[in-house]
């Protein structure tokens, strides 16, 4: 048993995939599902650094009729802690920082004392500032 990507016919795949074409592409598709109902967003395509595509769908603000624009702020609600939690994870990984680092480490002029010389970067992570973490207690056994 074994994992193998699926490989795309050959005949499925676009034959232009310059920045016009991938524009074009993009606007046609976000319309055709924006008007079927199934999308409301904005989508951006990058080519390196350099974007090459930026189409947006759909309203900010339905009852208004206020459309979404690449201006249009979205509410992301808890998304930034799961990028948070793989940047720091990525970070970890990378020897440049440790999950037992304490708050003093990156802000050590912090004014409460307790929090800057107590909490680890680990504490912040889970929300435990202060606390041990289940993480912590299995890593001495």
């Amino acid at each position: 048993m074994g994992i193998q990507p699926a490989i795309p016919a050959e005949d499925s795949l676009p034959k232009d995939l310059s920045d016009a074409a991938i524009q074009n592409d993009l606007r046609h598709t976000i319309s055709q599902l924006s008007d079927a109902g199934l999308f409301s967003g904005l989508v951006a395509v990058a080519r390196g650094h350099k974007e090459i595509a930026n189409v947006s769908a759909g309203y900010a603000d339905r009852s208004r009729h206020l459309p979404i624009t690449g201006r249009t702020q979205f509410t992301l609600g808890s998304m930034g802690k799961m990028f948070t939690a793989t940047g720091i994870g990525q970070l970890v990984d990378a020897h440049k920082l440790s999950f037992t680092d304490p708050v003093c480490k990156f802000f050590p002029e912090y004014p409460n004392k307790t929090v800057r010389d107590k909490v680890t970067v680990g504490m912040l992570l889970s929300h435990t500032g202060g606390s041990e973490t289940s993480w912590q207690s299995a890593r001495r056994k």
